[in-house]
């Protein structure tokens, strides 16, 4: 095992290209650790938290997916850069027992997958009457502070359910990472869900990414009270109307019957009241 200091992507690159033959390297930031391999001609990155990206064909598109793997995240890097650990992958295979070597090439499950098949199982997050996705709170960043230790984003052996959720949330133990709220809201397939289930988590990050993340959400929340507010309105107005036409129609004595395709004949001497109209307008 090697330990070297990298200045930026590009000397990443350079690195990358002259090693030969097949490698798994460790990229070290402040608080986390991804994994590049390469074997024969197909480069993969791996990240528990995040995903594992393999058929990636040139060093350029495998740096392209660390740089947003990391980025997405929020990892810290150093000034220096990554630190480096490069293992020779014959001789560390070697010393893998039987059971090492079964566990490795099982399928690679993320924590989002594992997320998602926990969501299947036991159901939604329920927030204060709200439901919401174990997946959607992992994809905004939603993490727990305990103590003793930083604030750890959420992940299947957690085992959320809505009652501990609503614990560490009224202990003021959760907290969402502004800047992924921010970019998952864009891309996000139930943005009224996510937004309402998470109206009363306070977000981490930097002054600037606080106060936008905290004027999106107010912004969204005002959206889906007026859409509210009007589905309201119009339910009543569309009862009172349909009320107010039945209180006016002739006693069915009165009523004709409709011969010929020719109109009622009490249809002609119907009066339309204005005045629900007027009050409207008041």
């Amino acid at each position: 095992m090697s330990f070297l200091h990298l200045l930026n992507k590009y000397v990443v690159v350079h690195y990358i290209a002259g090693i030969e033959g097949d490698f798994a390297i460790h990229l070290v930031t402040s608080n986390h650790v991804v994994a590049i391999y390469r074997v024969d001609d197909n480069y993969a990155y791996f990240d528990t938290n995040v995903a594992f990206v393999s058929g990636i064909k040139t060093v350029a598109d495998l740096m392209s997916v660390v740089e947003k793997g990391v980025k997405f995240a929020g990892y810290e890097v150093e000034e220096e850069g990554f630190l480096v650990e490069h293992f020779d992958v014959s001789k560390a295979n070697q010393l893998l027992s039987t059971k090492q070597k079964e566990t490795l090439i099982r399928p690679i499950q993320t924590e989002r997958h594992l997320l998602s098949l926990q969501d299947q199982s036991f159901g939604p997050i329920n927030v204060n009457g709200q439901d919401v996705s174990r997946v959607a709170l992992y994809d905004i960043g939603t993490k727990i502070h305990f103590e003793g230790s930083t604030p750890i984003l959420i992940n299947s052996e957690m085992s959320l359910s809505s009652e501990n959720f609503l614990a560490y949330l009224n202990a003021e133990k959760v907290s969402i990472t502004a800047r992924e709220y921010l970019n998952d809201l864009k891309s996000c397939k139930n943005v009224e869900e996510t937004v309402q289930a998470t109206k009363q988590i306070p977000f981490m990050g930097s002054k600037r990414e606080i106060k936008k993340a905290e004027q999106t959400r107010t912004s969204q929340l005002f959206k889906f009270s007026l859409k509210d507010s009007m589905k309201h309105f119009f339910t009543v107005l569309s009862n009172t109307s349909s009320a107010h036409s039945t209180a006016n129609a002739p006693p069915e004595s009165q009523q004709t019957t409709k011969i010929d395709n020719k109109p009622l004949a009490y249809l002609n001497d119907v009066r339309i009241d204005n005045q629900f109209e007027k009050s409207l307008s008041l």
